[in-house]
């Protein structure tokens, strides 16, 4: 498939997920089944973020995605309170520093989590 496909199917995912497979498919099968893993390298944060401009509810799903999180460590998206997004992995290590974010980069931000998150599930 081609990457800018696998960029905009990736970053539906949690869409899909919640309103299409709820209990019939995992998180890991729909990133398997998009073919990213073997491409990861070639879907860059920029191809995930122009994905997300053109479908910015897309952000808010993977806001959810990332606060209904039942784990004891991983990679986190979240709103700052004074405003902005956090990128982050719980707990903090010296290797996966926690990323902050103006509101204006809000597509950006959620990109370079989702990078974060799916690269951490085709490597795992």
């Amino acid at each position: 498939m081609e990457t800018n496909k696998i960029a905009k199917a990736v970053v539906q995912i949690p869409k899909v997920l919640y309103t299409e497979y709820h209990e019939s498919v995992s998180f890991r099968d729909l990133i398997l089944n998009s073919t990213y893993c073997g491409s990861s390298e070639r879907v860059s944060v920029e191809m995930l973020a122009n994905a997300l401009s053109e479908h910015p509810e897309n952000v808010e799903n993977w806001l959810a995605w990332s606060d209904n999180k039942r784990t004891d460590s991983g990679w986190f998206f979240r709103r700052q309170l004074a405003g902005g997004f956090e990128v982050g992995y719980f707990p903090h290590t010296e290797d996966r520093p926690s990323l902050r974010y103006a509101e204006t980069d809000i597509f950006l931000a959620c990109a370079k989590f989702i990078k974060y998150e799916i690269d951490d599930v085709c490597s795992g």
